[in-house]
């Protein structure tokens, strides 16, 4: 604001100075401008070649030999198995089942039987990272804390810690309950 104010203050006091003008031509050299006194040519430059000097030389390491690695020993070929191969499978980072051979479709939780349901074949652990509903239906294996097979679904207690195995398909569906001890 000050600053604007003080551009204004200055403004009318240039306009009260200035000279008026005549409006309505252009200024005519010579009349109204001064002529500009002739320039003189620009006189040459000459420049005297620089001496050439050539580049000390450099110092050149003698060339070192390029010597081949040696060969690496020969070892022995490895015996050819005489069983024929088995599939093996990367470790899963949960134990393995007690009663399935390892799937790498498996899926495993531990926690405790929340809700066991024979009729409706439904089971509910409290694992970890929540609850985890799960289908059951007959294929499904059980095993109790000793490893020995157990009948069916009725025989999983609620409060039991059991570890899951399951696949995930249309829903956690468990292929495997291993009860554990408490």
């Amino acid at each position: 604001m000050r600053l604007a104010l003080l551009c204004s203050v200055l403004l009318l006091s240039a306009a009260a100075d200035a000279k008026p003008r005549k409006v309505g031509r252009l200024p005519v050299p010579g009349k109204d401008i001064p002529a500009a006194a002739p320039a003189e040519p620009p006189k040459p430059v000459i420049v005297a070649p620089a001496p050439i000097v050539a580049p000390a030389p450099m110092p050149v390491a003698a060339p070192k030999p390029i010597v081949a690695p040696a060969p690496p020993e020969a070892k022995p070929a490895a015996p050819l198995p005489t069983k024929p191969a088995q599939l093996v499978l990367p470790p899963t980072p949960f134990p393995k089942p007690k009663l399935l051979p390892p799937n790498p479709a498996l899926r495993s939780a531990t926690g405790l039987v929340v809700a066991s349901d024979p009729t409706a074949q439904l089971l509910i652990v409290q694992a970890q990272a929540g609850l985890l509903t799960l289908m059951v239906g007959s294929e499904a294996r059980f095993a109790g804390a000793d490893a020995k097979p157990l009948e069916g679904l009725a025989q999983v207690a609620v409060g039991a810690k059991a570890r899951v195995y399951y696949v995930v398909q249309e829903g956690a569906r468990a292929s495997e309950v291993d009860l554990e001890p408490n």
